[in-house]
């Protein structure tokens, strides 16, 4: 069912006795309110995830020597579990989101606030956060986020940090393109992009002679190239 109002019932929902009725005002606070405890909950999400991280860092390091002295032997799975309590591949996904860029997390939560801002509601979490690292796209409710069936998919992202803030532009599989920013930001930044593309020595070579490099290697030349490929895991073999 659609949420696009018609005329008269804009009007009619915003008289003041009705809106008073309806509790409008509390409602929106009230929203705003969850809103922001969803938002502090990934950024609580992400401080445990680096925890985390430095925790295992040190069980690899010194903690395995140091349990055997004391006679324990500890797996990963069983640090995990009885330090944190969580089964490994739970642990393994904060692993992989304290590993992201600082810039791939700011983009995330961009988006999310532009889902947000269209009455949407976009999904918080680690998960989320991982999927948008691997694919550009957020998930979320069921009259939302696109991708699901019968739904256009995202087929290209484009993200630029400026002085004003981010720009975002997603161009959708059905040819539509869909951003939060002004006209002007988005034309500003592709500019400012274009200028310091064109402006780096060799640009055009040394774009031409990697993408040939890319296309002929298979993922194993790559990866001894020391070029990850997307879904390449942070910690290794431990996964």
């Amino acid at each position: 069912m659609s949420t696009q109002l018609l005329q008269i019932e804009t009007a009619f929902l915003n008289q003041n006795s009705v809106k008073s009725a309806l509790l409008i005002s509390e409602f929106r606070s009230l929203q705003r309110s969850e809103l922001n405890a969803k938002k502090k909950r990934f950024d609580v999400s992400m401080e445990i995830a680096k925890v985390v991280t430095k925790g295992y860092e040190w069980f690899k390091a010194e903690g395995k020597t140091l349990l055997k002295e004391n006679g324990i032997e500890w797996k990963t799975e069983d640090f995990f579990i009885k330090v944190y309590g969580w089964q490994k591949s739970y642990a393994y996904k904060l692993l992989k989101a304290s590993a992201l860029e600082t810039q791939v997390v700011d983009n995330f939560k961009t988006e999310c606030d532009r889902i947000d801002a269209e009455g949407k509601e976009a999904e918080r979490s680690v998960a989320a956060l991982l999927k948008y690292a691997k694919d550009g796209t957020i998930g979320g409710d069921e009259d939302g986020e696109e991708g699901g069936e019968g739904k256009p998919s995202v087929v290209a992202t484009f993200t630029f940090k400026g002085e004003g803030g981010n720009v975002s532009v997603r161009i959708m599989s059905d040819g539509s393109v869909k951003t939060s920013n002004d006209r002007a930001d988005v034309m500003q930044s592709l500019s400012n992009f274009r200028e310091m593309l064109m402006g780096a020595p060799n640009t055009e070579e040394t774009l031409e002679n990697v993408m040939d490099a890319i296309a002929g290697c298979s993922e194993a030349e790559l990866e001894a190239r020391g070029w990850r490929t997307c879904d390449e895991r942070a910690y290794g073999e431990e996964y």
